[in-house]
């Protein structure tokens, strides 16, 4: 594992549990658990996102932040079960959280790197040509979407509910912004961003949907 690699991960871990210590005053965990599922989640969350690469492009050495979106989840629900966790749903808060600040560093460490390179969108009189800025513009959507979980968290809204918030509002905002970055198209000119996108909106619609009905029928 390269220095890079190392020091991207520790950051993610880092502003992770720095972001969970803010807000534990609205879910009283204990701050040991909080760093050890903050641990755990960057460590899974690393590997979530390879996998998924793998998956897209059939060999390693790649990542996929919605493999974190999709995978980490499926984590979540294991954990919770073999060491009978309480107050799972908001875990799941506490990884929206996450999933939004790691998008931010995720993308500051593609700005270095230079890749999800934006589109050519323009050329200037001197045929220099405008390339839309991607990995700023996906940062700033991470901190929009952070800034808005943080809201409804000190507002107390949605409580329990909040990773599905995640998905629906970065599924929409990642749908949008992938036909700005330069992509191969994969399925009727879309790219594999679009297409998980796609796959978030759906699933977190489907399940604020369900919890809608289930409210509705508990008040009856």
């Amino acid at each position: 594992m390269s220095k890079g690699i190392i020091i991207y991960l520790v950051a993610i871990f880092i502003v992770s549990y720095i972001v969970f210590l803010l807000v534990n005053k609205k879910y009283k965990f204990n701050k040991l658990f909080l760093a050890l599922y903050s641990l755990l989640l960057t460590l899974f969350g690393a590997l979530s996102t390879m996998i998924l690469a793998y998956i897209e492009m059939g060999k390693f050495g790649g990542t996929s932040y919605f493999g974190a979106v999709f995978l980490l989840p499926v984590f979540l629900l294991m954990f919770s079960y073999l060491f009978k966790l309480k107050k799972t749903s908001y875990l799941f808060d506490l990884m929206s959280l996450m999933g939004s600040a790691t998008l931010v560093i995720m993308k500051i460490r593609c700005f270095i790197e230079g890749c999800c390179a934006g589109r050519i969108l323009f050329y200037f009189k001197d045929s220099s040509p405008f390339i839309f800025p991607s990995q700023i513009a996906e940062g700033v959507n991470g901190l929009i979407i952070l800034a808005i979980l943080l809201v409804l968290i000190f507002k107390n809204k949605y409580k329990g509910k909040l990773y599905f918030i995640f998905m629906l509002i970065y599924g929409i905002t990642r749908f949008i912004l992938s036909f700005f970055r330069y992509y191969k198209p994969v399925f009727l000119n879309l790219a594999m961003g679009h297409i998980w996108s796609i796959c978030s909106i759906v699933i977190a619609a489907y399940v604020l949907y369900c919890y809608k009905e289930l409210e509705n029928k508990e008040k009856k």
